[in-house]
């Protein structure tokens, strides 16, 4: 799962360092759909 959440019954919701990976991983995904449509120019 994104940011190592695991969602099983035994555990509580998740922490803010599960939250903040979570994060991160959608930005990182984020520029790179926009390297990929060509919206950020080098230069």
């Amino acid at each position: 799962q994104m940011g190592g959440f695991l969602n099983r019954k035994s555990d509580g919701n998740p922490g803010w360092e599960s939250i903040w990976e979570g994060w991160k991983f959608f930005l990182g995904m984020k520029e790179g759909i926009k390297l990929y449509k060509g919206g950020l120019t080098c230069g």
